[in-house]
């Protein structure tokens, strides 16, 4: 009996030890487990955060401020522009937003008396006398008696002071002028389907619609020869002079040998005397020829909407309505730093 009992104790103790084992080997598998799935949750925790990190970066350079490039000018809009200032032999003038004019420089003939004009839609500043196209079509003038003759002009769209006359082109085509005649530069009353005219010293220009130029008046040098001229959008002359707009944005040169195939993107060119400029889509300025005055110095003009060229002098319209002006300052016709409001398309 008492060996029967032992032999129960024993299997019992053994029951309890197996039993013990097994809890062990759970708990411990838990323990492991837990340890696998905190790493795993770590691992994922880490992978989180960098998908923030690199999301929040991404973000970030999306967000960065960017560069906005200038406007670009096109042709219609600079030939508007020209029309709202101008450089004349010894003095400037512009056309303000309300139609009012601002005048400086020379003035023994009376050409900067412009104080009292209004309603005007475009100047023009010559030798020694000044013109205003009125809103209505009709013309005013200041200055030279002779060039001033244009009380009778009606439907005028365009004007052009020259040195010592002034032309019209009238919405028709055809054009009109009055002043001093003696190299025929006023011998225009048969030309048609004009679109655009400039006054030299003593040659006319005019531009056909077809993009030809034609020329009235002395030419013994031939430096206005321009038979060859097509596709020309822009005309511009002085001193002898000529330039042409072509409209892929070239231009083309007569009267000079000065280096302009480089001239690109143009949109509006101003010949002075001597001295050649073109405007820039992008609103800056090319220029060749003469600076004995500095009337060249315009490399650092930026958003520019029109530029003119005088006898020694040249002068830019900003788009805030501004104006800058270089070269030769006699008589303050470069005074012009404290004009504002000027008229800008």
């Amino acid at each position: 009996m008492r060996k029967i009992y032992r032999i129960i104790c024993i299997f019992l103790s053994a029951c309890l030890l197996l039993c013990l084992v097994s809890c062990g080997t759970d708990d411990g598998g838990r323990k492991s487990k837990q340890t696998v799935s905190s790493q795993n949750s770590d691992k994922t925790g880490n992978e989180d955060n960098q998908s923030i990190l690199r999301q929040a970066a991404s973000e970030q350079t999306v967000s960065e401020p960017k560069v906005t490039k200038q406007a670009k000018i096109d042709r219609e809009t600079a030939a508007r522009a020209a029309k709202v200032m101008s450089a004349g032999a010894d003095h400037t003038v512009a056309l303000r937003s309300d139609g009012t004019v601002m005048a400086t420089g020379e003035n023994h003939a009376g050409q900067c008396e412009v104080s009292g004009w209004t309603d005007i839609v475009a100047v023009s500043a010559g030798g020694n006398h000044t013109l205003g196209l009125c809103a209505d079509g009709t013309v005013v003038a200041v200055g030279n008696a002779e060039a001033c003759d244009v009380s009778g002009w009606t439907d005028i769209i365009a004007i052009s002071a020259g040195a010592l006359y002034s032309v019209g082109l009238r919405t028709d085509g055809t054009v009109v002028a009055t002043g001093y005649n003696k190299d025929g530069a006023c011998d225009v009353n048969e030309w048609n389907d004009i679109v655009a005219v400039c006054s030299e010293g003593s040659c006319t220009l005019g531009l056909h619609s077809d993009g030809t130029v034609i020329v009235a008046g002395k030419d013994e040098s031939e430096q206005f020869d321009v038979s060859d001229w097509t596709d020309i959008t822009a005309i511009s002359a002085r001193s002898g002079i000529a330039m042409g707009l072509r409209s892929d944005g070239t231009v083309v040169l007569t009267g000079r040998e000065w280096n302009v195939t480089n001239w690109t993107d143009i949109v509006a060119v101003a010949v002075g005397s001597g001295f050649a400029l073109g405007l820039r889509s992008d609103g800056t300025v090319m220029a060749a020829g003469g600076n004995g005055d500095g009337q060249l110095e315009v490399s650092d003009w930026t958003d520019l909407v029109a530029v003119s060229a005088g006898k020694g002098h040249t002068v830019g319209v900003r788009s805030d309505g501004t104006m800058l002006a270089v070269g030769y300052n006699g008589e303050g016709r470069c005074e012009v730093s404290d004009w504002t409001d000027i008229m800008v398309p």
